[in-house]
């Protein structure tokens, strides 16, 4: 091969030397140049595009990009490592990468696989050519993973004036998907990766996969809105780059006031504790229940709230159309049954819906603790300090600081503790 590299010099050279002939009295030299084309030798290339195979298929869809910033290289001594001499080249924004003016010859094109990260097509990371004269080699590379190191974080809130401005009157919004619209097509697909927002309104996606500074990664954060909301902005692009976390301006939501909805229940006495309002069982009056819009699980000022009257019934009017939690404050003497967490999450859209709670009274609390010598004063048991049998422990059930007949009591026995209910006071030998 090296003789006829050679030979096709040696002959380029001869075509473009200068012709000279001798004329009567004189010599003329005459010039005779080939055009550029016939002259230079035509060299091959070998280009394509490293993909991410989202669904770890190994075939390309429409949807999924290319990658920016991965490496390739031409590996002459086929060791999989990028040595000293080989060429390499970095992906560009699309993931397209392309070496130029090669001889003919057999390559190795092999790509360094990063952290976190499989090749799916080729799974071994490289593929081997043979090129001649002005061939254009394509090879394209799969690689599945999510392991980025950028973040984009955000807040969505309540636009109570619907003025675009966040006063102080205007309040998070919990419980909101926010998602990476991938294929921009303003759906949420299943692959496609989405957070809610917390009590604050905050939303972080982390892991995200970023670009080299000048070549940021583009995503469209996008939430959805539910019926009877309007938005400022339904997505918001964030530019991405490897390492770094991107601070997205908020989404700010006003509630269509003709959309609010309520919702109604009945809070009662599970005597049985089975979840369910049986016969004879009775409604519980004086509770509140509201909607827990920072899911906080307290009541908090401003958000919609009703009372149960004397038959346990309630109704909170006023509750914004959504995914929304109803919960009840609860009561230390009772504990929840039909919604053991107390709360209940509704989607409301434009209509009443309905939530009930069982609670049980409680029989089952007690206090209990130790007497013991506090020889250094601190306030804690240390090894060696003993413990004092003997001593009456009291239910001081009217806070008077005194004893009272009929107030429950306990004495401090062999094994050194107490055992009994309520606020409760020692009394000295």
């Amino acid at each position: 091969m090296l003789l006829s590299r050679l030979a096709r010099r040696l002959r380029r050279e001869r075509l473009s030397r200068p012709v000279r002939r001798r004329t009567t009295g004189s010599v003329r030299t005459e010039s005779r140049l080939e055009s550029l084309e016939s002259r230079v030798l035509l060299a091959a290339q070998i280009q394509g595009t490293v993909y991410h195979d989202v669904n770890a298929d190994g075939v390309r869809q429409q949807t999924e990009d290319g990658l920016p910033n991965w490496t390739v290289f031409l590996d002459q001594n086929q060791n999989g490592s990028l040595d000293v001499g080989e060429a390499s080249t970095q992906s560009d924004a699309d993931g397209q990468y392309r070496f130029t003016g090669l001889p003919d010859g057999n390559y190795r094109v092999a790509e360094i696989i990063k952290p976190d990260w499989t090749a799916t097509n080729p799974a071994s990371g490289f593929t081997d050519v043979t090129i001649t004269a002005g061939q254009d080699e394509q090879v394209n590379f799969l690689n599945e993973g999510t392991a980025g190191t950028s973040t984009i974080t955000g807040n969505v809130w309540r636009d109570v004036n619907n003025d675009t401005v966040k006063d102080p009157e205007d309040t998070p919004l919990a419980n909101w998907t926010i998602f990476l619209d991938l294929n921009k097509d303003g759906t949420l697909d299943p692959d496609e990766p989405y957070v809610l927002t917390d009590g604050n309104g905050d939303y972080t996606f982390t892991g995200v996969l970023g670009g080299a500074p000048g070549n940021a990664i583009g995503y469209e954060v996008t939430e959805i809105v539910p019926t009877g909301w309007e938005p400022r902005d339904i997505n918001i692009s964030a530019e991405v780059v490897d390492g770094e976390t991107v601070v997205m301006p908020d989404f700010s939501n006003w509630p269509d006031p003709e959309q609010l909805t309520s919702v109604s229940g009945r809070v009662f006495n599970d005597v049985n504790g089975n979840g369910i309002q049986d016969a004879g069982e009775s409604g519980l009056s004086g509770w509140r229940v509201f909607a827990d819009l920072n899911l906080n699980n307290t009541f908090d000022t401003g958000e919609p709230f009703g009372t149960t009257s004397v038959t346990g019934n309630y109704s909170v009017v006023g509750v914004e159309a959504g995914t929304v939690r109803i919960a009840e404050v609860q009561h230390v003497d009772f504990r929840p049954t039909s919604l053991p967490r107390a709360f209940e999450t509704s989607t409301l859209v434009g209509a009443t819906s309905t939530a009930n709670f069982g609670n049980q009274l409680r029989t089952d609390a007690a206090i209990g603790g130790v007497i013991y010598v506090d020889r250094d004063k601190n306030g804690v048991r240390d090894p060696g300090e003993e413990g004092l049998s003997g001593i009456v422990v009291y239910l001081d059930l009217n806070n008077d600081g005194v004893r009272g007949a009929g107030e429950p009591s306990v004495r401090a026995e062999s094994d050194l503790f107490y055992a009994g209910r309520r606020r409760s006071r020692a009394l000295p030998f």
